[in-house]
């Protein structure tokens, strides 16, 4: 877009130029109907508020997002045209309304923005920099399956330790050994020891009955969202492979670099993934004596979740070698370039366990192998620890 510092002059000019009209652009996004109900919007645009710090917004876009939001000024947005990802058009019509552009509503009352924004005592903005995309971009994919494994693994900590046979005995526990077990709701079912109990006490508790769906729910809510993240990954890997972006072929400067053609496996990983996606439909069949009625398939959503997991690991290790090659071709271009300590110490680890050159099997084995605490140790004890 221009040369030098953004803040001269010239090239104020034309950011600010520029900026405006994809703003007022934001108008014709989208296509409707309509969304009909207000509270949707300001409980996205309260979404957008929270996140678009990690965007680097300009001060003025922030301010303007909350006043917006404070003085109940609330733009006119269309329900299609977006994607999921950004929710560009969506974002793209509030921008509009910052600018004087399209309808909104104030309190309540549909009118044109610029009339919609002088009853709030509100002035439009001129945004600057990247005020565009702060405003319309969010991906959270890999957080999405970061989520996703912690809600399982308390899943299955929860199924360990505890029975979902029913009833549930548990023997020589009181209501002296915790609040819980001395509330009305658990005294209820509690049995003092004397003669017919052998002296033993305890409480004797109906539970689940022998259902493990919070488990077998949590399997596929984490195997969906590693399909939703594999398909970004794939496509890392393929536009690591495209001049377009990337500006110059691997092989113009490590002649050979790409030792291991691999051709389509990213993507039939990926679909392999998202093959695996998709639920196991409920059934039951009243199976013993029809008290069996309720099936769970959970070892068949195991059997999804670790195939998942396994081509997911072969998959990043396509995404690693691809990402490891473009630093050493970067650092040949320029022996200054610097990416991080987190990236050049995992790219550092593995290119001393992995050469280059070294085919993908070896990369997908690197990462089940060598934790990030093993290369990198200013990790915070919650990553350093995951599996």
């Amino acid at each position: 877009m221009f040369e030098g510092d953004p803040m001269s002059p010239a090239n104020r000019a034309l950011i600010e130029k520029t900026q405006i009209a994809r703003f007022r652009g934001g108008s014709r996004w989208g296509t409707g109907p309509e969304v009909n109900d207000e509270e949707v919007v300001r409980a996205m645009m309260v979404v957008r508020a929270n996140a678009m710090i990690y965007n680097a917004p300009s001060p003025q876009l922030s301010q303007m997002l909350l006043d917006l939001l404070n003085r109940r000024v609330t733009p006119v947005v269309q329900s299609r045209g977006t994607l999921g990802e950004g929710d560009l058009a969506q974002l793209g019509n509030v921008g509009a309304a910052m600018v004087d552009v399209g309808d909104a509503y104030y309190r309540g009352v549909r009118m044109p923005a610029d009339q919609a924004l002088k009853r709030s005592g509100l002035a439009p903005i001129q945004p600057f920099a990247a005020d565009d995309n702060a405003l319309t971009s969010t991906s959270i994919r890999q957080a999405s399956a970061w989520e996703a494994w912690a809600v399982l693994r308390d899943a299955v900590v929860l199924q360990a330790n505890s029975s979902d046979h029913n009833p549930a005995i548990s023997v020589s526990l009181g209501p002296t050994d915790s609040w819980e077990l001395a509330t009305p709701q658990m005294m209820r079912f509690y049995v003092k020891g004397g003669v017919l109990s052998h002296g033993q006490h305890g409480y004797i508790v109906s539970n689940a009955n022998w259902d493990p769906y919070p488990l077998a729910n949590k399997l596929e809510d984490f195997v969906i969202a590693l399909a939703n993240m594999d398909v970004a990954v794939m496509l890392r890997i393929e536009r690591f492979r495209n001049t377009f972006f990337t500006g110059v072929a691997a092989e113009s400067v490590i002649p050979g670099a790409r030792a291991d053609f691999y051709g389509y496996a990213p993507v039939d990983l990926q679909q392999e993934v998202a093959g695996l996606m998709n639920p196991v439909a409920p059934f039951g069949s009243a199976i013993v004596g029809t008290v069996e009625d309720l099936q769970a398939q959970t070892r068949i959503k195991v059997q999804h979740a670790r195939q998942a997991v396994d081509t997911t690991f072969d998959l990043l290790g396509f995404d690693l070698l691809e990402g490891s090659m473009w630093i050493d071709v970067r650092k040949i271009q320029d022996a200054r370039r610097q990416f991080g300590p987190v990236p050049t110490a995992a790219w550092a680890a593995y290119r001393k366990a992995v050469p280059l050159g070294s085919v993908a099997a070896a990369t997908a084995d690197f990462l089940r192998n060598m934790p990030a605490a093993m290369f990198f140790r200013d990790l915070p004890p919650a990553a350093a620890n995951a599996p």
